[in-house]
């Protein structure tokens, strides 16, 4: 068992060096409500309390904090509209309507069907092909073409769990 205060070893001790090195740039993303509380802390920033500053980013003081801020200066009638909400308050992004839509399992599977069947017949698929098919198939299913837009995130297989599974052809 490791000491308190030094992390448990799975295997031998390193002979060189220290390990990796902490991360130096990373991306934070903040709630409507912090946003909102940010305008406050941007003022304060103007008036002269560059301390301030260290509550958004532990000691980080520098030129992209403040940018960050500026930025919700600049869309604070937005950032207002979305804190008023309590459904939006504690969410990070605005998506446009139709951006988080799924497929019916119908359509979707009509859709898988089509894409094999095309290539048990040697036909190659291309996105631009499977993006018209599946507005096709959406606007035959009763949905609007604004509300689906087939975008490359629901092609996508490796980022969504929503993406229709086709089957792999492997070529070597």
């Amino acid at each position: 068992m490791a000491p308190i205060g030094e992390p448990s070893r799975r295997s031998h001790p390193r002979i060189n060096g220290t390990g990796r090195s902490a991360k130096k740039n990373s991306r934070f993303s903040f709630t409507y409500a912090f946003k909102l509380e940010g305008d406050l802390l941007f003022l304060l920033v103007r008036l002269g309390e560059r301390n301030a500053l260290s509550l958004l980013q532990g000691s980080d003081t520098s030129s992209s904090t403040r940018t960050i801020v500026d930025k919700w200066v600049t869309s604070r009638a937005r950032i207002k509209h979305q804190s008023s909400n309590n459904s939006t308050t504690t969410h990070r992004r605005a998506r446009p309507a139709g951006s988080g839509m799924t497929l019916p399992h119908d359509v979707e599977a009509a859709l898988v069907k089509w894409t094999n069947n095309l290539r048990r017949g040697g036909v190659p698929v291309s996105a631009a092909i499977l993006h018209d098919q599946a507005r096709e198939l959406t606007v035959d299913g009763g949905i609007s073409s604004e509300m689906f837009s087939a975008s490359w995130q629901w092609r996508d297989p490796s980022r969504s769990d929503t993406a229709p599974r086709f089957e792999r052809r492997h070529t070597r």
